[in-house]
């Protein structure tokens, strides 16, 4: 064994990157969201991404951010950029700022 990594993982082993992120993957499993995760792999942690993909909201898909309490105002700038080149649809929960606000509502298509 040349290297060993942990991950953390909630209860339906679902990786996730912080107790703000694992608090939205827990809402978006009770809820029963369809969802993407997004997975950092090789990204530095300065890097923005897209904690997860709902695709239940119609013809267009929303991209879910969480900005963590120790956010740069650089990483606020790169996710607002990301969502304004973005054909997806955007929901931002700023943990610095506010509690979780309510998901976007499910379409049926």
């Amino acid at each position: 064994v040349h290297e060993i990594v942990l991950m953390n993982v909630s209860s339906e082993w679902i990786p996730f990157d912080s107790t703000d992120e694992k608090a939205l993957v827990d809402t978006l499993c009770k809820n029963k969201r369809h969802f993407v995760k997004g997975l950092r792999f090789n990204l530095p942690s300065y890097r923005p991404i897209a904690s997860a993909v709902l695709s239940d909201t119609g013809a267009k898909p929303t991209a879910l951010y969480v900005i963590p309490g120790n956010a740069s105002e650089k990483l606020v700038e790169d996710i607002n950029g990301m969502i304004s080149e973005s054909d997806l649809g955007a929901w931002i929960w700023d943990v610095r700022t506010d509690s979780m606000p309510a998901l976007p509502p499910i379409v049926e298509t």
